[in-house]
């Protein structure tokens, strides 16, 4: 019985040409815009934040605010990616920059940056939030997942969060004054002032209560 066998050329070949799955797999260049989502260190949203993408010279080529869930997007498709810079930035953050090749490697897709930005120093406040509601007939708390959290923070939107079944953090977040906002379909929209003004870790069970 004979057996196949590739020769040494023709096997260099197929692994120089990616004739295997997985080999030589790299990410595209960006084709037809990019977008992505600005977050803290500890994965929270941050909304409002400034993304400009620039070319090596310091040329500006393109600037957008992230929505209330830090999503951001770009029409253009700054390619090729190695010529441009991506600069986030954040009054509440330090200033971020990052070559837009590594930025979406980093992340595996041009639609799905994912850009971490980290809290300027002095931030000491942590708030750590469970939303509860009264389960029918039961009498006891049950996590309310998929609740949408939203943090302001000295009257601006600081961060978003969606609930599940344990405390969501928002960490490194200046002393000062706060409000919580909870929306999810089916309950009355919930909402609490308070101030904090020494550093620590804050945990707050919310309840929120169905139409």
């Amino acid at each position: 019985m004979r057996t196949l066998s590739f020769g040494l050329p023709i096997l260099l070949f197929a692994i120089l040409t990616g004739w295997f799955a997985g080999c030589g797999a790299s990410v595209s260049e960006p084709s037809a815009g990019i977008s992505g989502v600005v977050k803290e260190i500890a994965g929270v949203a941050v909304p409002n934040a400034t993304v400009e993408i620039v070319r090596l010279n310091g040329e500006s080529a393109g600037v957008a605010t992230c929505n209330s869930k830090g999503q951001f997007s770009f029409p253009e498709a700054f390619a090729p990616s190695e010529q441009f810079i991506v600069h986030v930035r954040h009054p509440e953050f330090k200033p971020f920059s990052k070559n837009l090749a590594e930025a979406i490697r980093a992340s595996g897709s041009v639609n799905s940056l994912q850009l971490l930005i980290e809290p300027v120093e002095g931030n000491c406040v942590g708030i750590s939030v469970a939303v509860v509601y009264e389960e029918e007939n039961a009498y006891k708390a049950k996590d309310a997942t998929g609740a949408e959290i939203r943090l302001y923070s000295q009257g601006r939107l600081r961060a978003t969060a969606i609930s599940g079944t344990d405390f969501v953090a928002f960490p490194s977040l200046p002393p000062g004054t706060f409000r919580l906002e909870i929306r999810k379909p089916g309950f009355r929209l919930g909402e609490e002032d308070f101030s904090l003004t020494e550093c620590g870790s804050y945990p707050i069970t919310f309840w929120i209560y169905r139409e």
